[in-house]
């Protein structure tokens, strides 16, 4: 119970005072939703799993972003399956202004290596900003 506490305490944004939203449920994805914002609770499985073929781990080599930076040499990209308007994309109690790509399928977003790297997170938390 401690650790959901703790859990609620950090991303609580994402669930209290929101509206569950279009797509609802989908690879993983929780979707809630406030105002201009969508959260997406990327649920994170083990090593194997359905999701992880849809997270693929990739080297970055001074490619431009979406955002126009340059990304690090080790990052996650990470799939979204949310296919609506999107100016911005963060991590909720994290990284702010986040690389992403818009695809028919949804965002491609790029997490810092240090994001990626955290094997103790049960899930991404991610504000996208319409």
């Amino acid at each position: 119970m401690k650790e959901l506490g703790a859990w609620l305490k950090q991303y609580g944004e994402a669930i209290y005072g929101t509206r569950t939203c279009d797509p609802y449920f989908k690879d993983n994805c929780a979707f809630t939703s406030k105002g201009d914002t969508v959260y997406c609770i990327h649920l994170r499985l083990q090593e194997g799993r359905s999701h992880e073929a849809r997270s693929q781990d990739v080297r970055r080599q001074g490619a431009e972003s979406a955002t126009g930076g340059v990304g690090p040499s080790d990052t996650r990209v990470v799939t979204i399956p949310y296919t609506g308007k999107v100016s911005a994309v963060d991590l909720v109690a994290g990284e702010k202004g986040l690389e992403f790509v818009q695809t028919g399928s949804g965002l491609q977003v790029t997490l810092p290596s240090s994001v990626a790297a955290a094997s103790d997170m049960v899930a991404y938390v991610f504000r996208i900003s319409k």
